[in-house]
């Protein structure tokens, strides 16, 4: 008799999820004004929506990238170096995002 043996993923294994663009741009908005809440205010959310979403990132990247504190939240080094990165990134999907948008208007090539 032969037995079959279901291959199954170790208990607790974390399952990367992809980054997603919005959590980029909190990211970019905490680092640049310096707080949770004033991000939130930004981006008309809650604090705990802006808390949630960098919990995310920092879990998905697994690096912290935000120092906090009661007077606010800073870049670790590491947090500093993924900013300027995800600058760049912002950049190139506005640029993405114009593009598809302007080809959408009837803009053929």
């Amino acid at each position: 008799m032969t037995v079959s043996i279901e291959k199954r993923p170790a208990p607790f294994a974390s399952v990367q999820k992809p980054l997603t663009i919005r959590q980029i741009e909190y990211f970019v908005t905490v680092v640049e004004l310096g707080s949770l809440t004033a991000a939130a205010e930004k981006n008309d959310i809650t604090v705990q929506g802006i808390s949630q979403a960098m919990a995310d990132l920092e879990r998905e990247t697994g690096v912290r990238l935000l120092t906090r504190c009661k007077a606010g939240s800073t870049p670790t080094a590491l947090g500093a170096e993924f900013y300027a990165k995800a600058k760049e990134l912002l950049v190139h999907y506005a640029e993405l995002d114009s593009f598809a948008r302007s080809c959408g208007r009837g803009c053929e090539r």
